[in-house]
């Protein structure tokens, strides 16, 4: 990566149009600084393709953003609040 990500950054939300690049971006941050790396697709995603209920998949995500370093991809509008709140 060409651009530095600014000490004492841990939590860092990617998003992008579908087949921009975002998961291998975040995944490439992740990597460089040694962060837990989730996508937001693998988390919503049950087997056989079914589609959890949303109180379900906001307590998941909602995990993901209460540890103390992350890096998040996805786009799902409806958790826009979720996800933004603790990203910097």
């Amino acid at each position: 990566m060409s651009r530095q990500i600014p000490e004492g950054i841990s939590r860092i939300n990617v998003v992008g149009a579908s087949g921009c690049g975002k998961s291998t971006l975040a995944k490439q941050i992740a990597q460089s600084l040694n962060l837990g790396y989730f996508e937001m697709d693998e988390i919503f995603w049950l087997p056989n393709w079914q589609e959890p209920d949303d109180e379900d998949y906001f307590e998941d995500i909602d995990q993901v953003v209460q540890k103390e370093a992350w890096v998040l991809d996805g786009n799902y509008r409806r958790l826009q609040q979720i996800k933004w709140q603790r990203a910097q």
